[in-house]
């Protein structure tokens, strides 16, 4: 498992570790791509002197009937599962604050769909 520390190595080091976590929250899997990504997102990289300052990023159109609704052989986004599943560890402590502990039957449809 990899953690996202965002507030630790260089500024460079630090944009490109948001990726991931933004990665989990906005691509969803499809039924023509297991990582589909569901949003759009624009890095503005700001620099001063020559040299990398800071960076903003927005992110838009982000499909949000993909929380409550997906077509036949489509999930939803890939944090959800992340956090449940304990795939991301960092985010089981989350999940627990934010999700009742899911049924046997919820863990075996998460299993059967990976």
């Amino acid at each position: 498992a990899t953690c996202v520390c965002l507030n630790q190595g260089s500024l460079e080091d630090q944009i490109i570790a948001a990726n991931p976590l933004l990665e989990s929250y906005g691509n969803a899997k499809t039924v023509r791509n297991d990582n589909s990504s569901r949003f759009g997102k624009f890095i503005r990289i700001h620099f001063q002197g020559g040299k990398l300052a800071k960076a903003d990023i927005e992110t838009y159109l982000l499909e949000k009937s993909r929380v409550s609704f997906q077509l036949p052989d489509e999930r939803g986004y890939h944090i959800f599962f992340q956090m449940m599943t304990g795939h991301k560890p960092e985010l089981v402590g989350t999940a627990n604050k934010l999700f009742p502990p899911p049924s046997v039957e919820l863990v075996e449809y998460i299993h059967s769909t990976h």
